[in-house]
């Protein structure tokens, strides 16, 4: 676990049992990050042994139940293209993590009293995501899923090279077994991982948005300063393409024993995407309160002093003496046309701090591997 202290920053990714192995097996940079190998040795770690044992099963058993195993592509989408994604982009967003968490504090949106606050919370986020137990919950949970979807995709497909159905009981192939026991509890292990650094990122946005934040009505990207809160989602791209790569595969799987309409094909990729979309930009909507309550007081603030000042341009000006020559050398009108400028923009404030930018990148992570669903 990282250590908090002023200045600290939180580490979604350091800390824990898991990481502690990855560093013991020396799969670690020196800033204690996964290497860019540590992917790829995760990824061979979960697809090698199912393939051997399947190759082996064929040589010497003369039983190819688990060659299918070698064309599966939800197996390769899930244990290539899946863990690898899961463990490539942790160095990537833990740098994320940390630029805007700093931000808060180097952005002077926290009064210095309000600063040990945030310490506070991010400490808490820190321990949540380096939590022992939760890793053991989430083992155990993978191993549980893991089974019950094995069994299912057995009962189902009498063809599946996870097994088969011997007088009602379910018989693994030798690369089922590798699958069921290895490969699949890892990606399911490290999927809820990143599912539960998600919740513990969103509950960290909830406890922020709460504290007094010395939002600027007037801050150019009309948001009350609070745009950069939207580079937090590509920090989860990898999660959103791996569970899109394992939701692209399974449907290709299906197509190949069940006929789908593509309308039907359409709505659900539609569907998935944004659904997507919807979960990664749902923890910003915590700031809405802030940012609404900050508008509508602006409104009334500024409304009520641009007011005053026009009544007073039009009063000297269209309903005094003073002539249209004099307004040439008067600062009247610039003052009149500085406020319109810094007044303005008011109105058009955002409640919900997203760039279109964000929604565009967790689409794109999400969309790209069912462009293999639509071609199919």
């Amino acid at each position: 676990m990282t250590e908090q202290a002023s200045g600290a920053r939180l580490s979604l990714i350091i800390g824990g049992t898991f990481h502690g192995l990855l560093q013991r097996l020396g799969l670690l940079g020196a800033d204690r990050l996964p290497a860019f190998k540590a992917g790829a040795v995760l990824a061979a770690v979960a697809w090698l042994p199912p393939a051997t044992l399947a190759i082996l099963q064929d040589l010497l058993a003369d039983n190819p139940a688990g060659l299918g195993f070698l064309s599966d592509l939800s197996a390769l989408a899930r244990f290539l293209v899946g863990i690898f994604a899961l463990v490539a982009i942790e160095r990537q967003a833990d740098a994320r993590v940390s630029l805007i968490l700093d931000n808060f504090r180097q952005a002077q949106l926290l009064d210095e009293r309000d600063l040990p606050a945030l310490d506070a919370a991010m400490a808490k986020a820190d321990r949540h995501t380096s939590s022992r137990f939760a890793e053991a919950v989430m083992l155990a949970a993978g191993l549980v899923i893991t089974g019950l979807i094995f069994n299912y995709s057995v009962r189902i497909d009498p063809s599946a090279w996870e097994g088969r159905v011997v007088q009602g009981e379910v018989l693994f192939s030798w690369a089922g077994l590798a699958a069921r026991w290895v490969s699949a509890p890892l990606f399911q292990f490290l999927f809820l991982r990143w599912l539960w650094r998600f919740v513990v990122w969103s509950y960290l946005l909830f406890r922020i948005s709460r504290m007094p934040l010395q939002l600027s009505v007037t801050h150019p990207d009309r948001m009350g300063g609070l745009s950069f809160v939207s580079l937090y989602p590509p920090v989860f791209n990898g999660l959103v393409f791996a569970i899109s790569a394992v939701i692209a595969a399974a449907f290709i799987r299906d197509l190949g024993v069940q006929t789908i309409s593509l309308q039907t094909v359409q709505i659900l990729v539609a569907a998935w995407v944004l659904f997507a979309v919807a979960l990664m930009v749902g923890p910003l909507l915590v700031f809405m309160p802030c940012l609404a309550a900050l508008k509508e007081g602006a409104i009334v603030r500024y409304g009520r002093l641009a007011g005053e000042l026009h009544r007073a341009f039009e009063r000297k000006w269209l309903d005094g003496k003073a002539g249209g020559g004099d307004l040439l050398t008067s600062a009247d009108a610039s003052a009149a046309a500085d406020t319109n400028a810094v007044v303005g923009p008011i109105w058009g404030l955002r409640v919900i701090p997203i760039e279109a930018s964000t929604i565009i990148s967790v689409a794109l992570a999400a969309g790209i591997p069912m462009l293999a669903v639509l071609a199919t």
